[in-house]
């Protein structure tokens, strides 16, 4: 349906009343705009936009297309989202149809497929910034945090960059300006007292994230931090979850452990930032910033003296209400270098940073009932290499490596996951790479419980680090079992968690500096069996300095109780 000429069949002669109609169809389609796209890339009906959305952004194009004078179509059809003259005046028109969220998509999303032209996609992300700092209308500013919120509630758009290998502290920054412009409610700043002085008495400090209220990752770093340092602080945590809500093991055990120490906070940020105001809290530890949109939108306030975040996301914030990003020397290059990563103040402990907890005790309550490979329907003989991780953690660059080690091991398998949406274009670029002959001995599993993903685990000859964004968990689990893990470091923390584990336990066997080394490092690992059991007595040995390391829990207590107010506050 051509509605731009509906709204002139039913309202010729009233403008007003024309742009209320195109507004209000505009916003109802949008509302529902899967049912108006075909997707060939994925099934969008069932799949979060998350996925969807970098697949569909033409076919919205051509939708808007049909709210607009016939004349200007054509111009649109083009869809040259490299030029920015395009893209000024396609604002024009969103600005015009008033829904303000597909703004936000279309101008802030980056993409988790497409590994091409990452320079260029940079680029037009930080001249899309300024789009919007300089026309988008002060009439459609956010009145408040909340509304801000509304419009884009549960994907953080700029999620993947982070997954791009660049340093990403300019667009971080930028982003932050942005959202602080159209939504000048988050300049927020209620800070109740002045930060407790050095030696005079315990100060308040609250640790705060949505993960911290479920199984994640996340909680899995901090979880020894927290539970270790109650005694030297009054020390609180807290998300936007009921504590009946609660729910996993780990989780239950530290709202068990900490009871009157967890806040549930309000669910409506105004309301929250409030509450937290008044707990005068002398410190906040965000334990990531950028990984869900509501926390992400809070660290824009200011409700404490001093504002701490660590690397549960493992990238800056971009924030200026964030004082301090707390890592550790092994796994950042040289300080000042690494310093240029970040709009806060880079603290490098001497530790790991973390107090992390064996997962073999954490998760498991029976090692006997872990399966064998016999039971899997997988032969010993076989070599398995596993990689069950995130596939938008699976880089262009990525696929390459891993093609190579199964091409060049006839009795290799590789264990790898679906559990978040694969686009068709990466699942044909990996066939194509591996090879016909070869694919069929790709391993897909889906989403699993614990218990299970560990035992595969257990299984494998050797796990494979993502390149560039790494794991950590997964490589603090690999090292539980003794299981070699291979990596290629890079420049930035979210590729070098493995690489830094490796330097605390002296070991440098498995750590390549080229695609080619990465290769054949994994190719030997699983083919020369002295190679392997040396490397695995390694891990045996020395693991113990990754594990339940006391020397964080001394730095994270020395800094929380000596750190002061950074000059720099907003």
């Amino acid at each position: 349906m051509d509605i731009y000429q509906k709204s002139l069949e039913l309202h010729s002669n009233d403008k007003q009343a024309q742009d209320t109609y195109l507004q209000t169809q505009y916003e109802k389609i949008m509302k529902n705009m899967k049912l108006y796209v075909v997707c060939k890339e994925m099934n969008a009906q069932f799949n979060s936009m998350t996925y969807v959305f970098e697949h569909i952004k033409y076919a919205l194009v051509e939708i808007t297309n049909t709210f607009i004078p016939e004349q200007d179509r054509e111009y649109f059809s083009k869809y040259d989202i490299t030029d920015l003259q395009w893209r000024k005046r396609f604002l024009d028109v969103l600005i015009n149809l008033k829904y303000v969220p597909i703004i936000l998509w279309f101008f802030f999303y980056t993409n988790y497929y497409n590994h091409n032209d990452l320079d260029v996609q940079r680029k037009n992300l930080l001249e899309n910034f300024e789009l919007i700092n300089n026309f988008y209308p002060k009439t459609m500013y956010f009145k408040t945090i909340d509304d801000l919120f509304n419009a884009c509630p549960l994907t953080s758009l700029l999620f993947s960059v982070s997954y791009q290998n660049r340093n990403n502290k300019r667009i971080l920054e930028n982003y932050a300006k942005t959202l602080r412009t159209i939504c000048p409610d988050l300049e927020y700043q209620r800070v109740q007292k002045q930060l407790t002085p050095v030696g005079k008495g315990k100060r308040k400090v609250f640790f705060f994230s949505e993960f911290l209220a479920f199984d994640s990752s996340v909680l899995r770093d901090r979880l020894g931090v927290i539970t270790q340092l109650t005694s030297k602080f009054d020390l609180y945590y807290g998300s936007f979850h009921n504590i009946d809500e609660i729910k996993g093991n780990i989780s239950k055990f530290l709202a068990k452990k900490l009871k009157d120490k967890y806040l549930c906070l309000p669910s409506n940020l105004v309301e929250a930032r409030n509450f937290i105001s008044n707990q005068a809290f002398d410190i906040i530890v965000f334990c990531e910033i950028g990984m869900n949109v509501k926390g992400t939108l809070l660290a824009h306030s200011r409700m404490a003296p001093v504002q701490i975040t660590t690397w549960g996301h493992s990238e800056t914030s971009g924030i200026p209400t964030i004082d301090y990003f707390i890592s550790s020397q092994y796994f950042e290059v040289k300080e000042d270098v690494a310093q240029t990563h970040y709009s806060e103040e880079l603290v490098l402990f001497k530790s790991l940073s973390t107090y992390y907890y064996p997962p073999s005790k954490l998760l498991l309550t029976n090692l006997n009932n872990f399966k064998t490979r016999k039971d899997l329907g997988l032969d010993d003989d076989l070599h398995i290499y596993g990689c069950v991780q995130s596939i938008f953690k699976i880089s262009s660059d990525f696929e390459d490596i891993l093609a190579n080690i199964i091409k060049n091991d006839p009795k290799g398998y590789l264990m790898m996951s679906y559990a978040k949406p694969i686009c068709q274009s990466q699942m044909n670029r990996m066939k194509s790479k591996f090879g016909d002959d070869n694919f069929h001995r790709v391993i897909f599993y889906p989403a699993l419980e614990t218990e299970f993903y560990l035992n595969l685990v257990k299984l494998s000859d050797v796990i494979l680090d993502p390149y560039p964004f790494g794991g950590c968990n997964t490589s603090y689990e690999a090292f539980d079992f003794n299981i070699p893990v291979v990596t290629l470091p890079t420049k930035f923390l979210n590729g070098r968690f493995t690489f830094g584990m490796y330097k605390k336990m002296g070991i440098i066997d498995m750590v390549a500096d080229s695609p080619e080394k990465y290769v054949e490092i994994a190719n030997r690992v699983v083919s020369d069996k002295i190679f392997c059991e040396n490397i695995k007595e390694k891990i045996q040995k020395y693991k113990a300095l990754i594990f339940q390391e006391k020397e964080s829990i001394d730095e994270w207590g020395y800094f929380l109780e000596n750190v002061s107010v950074r000059k720099k506050n907003n």
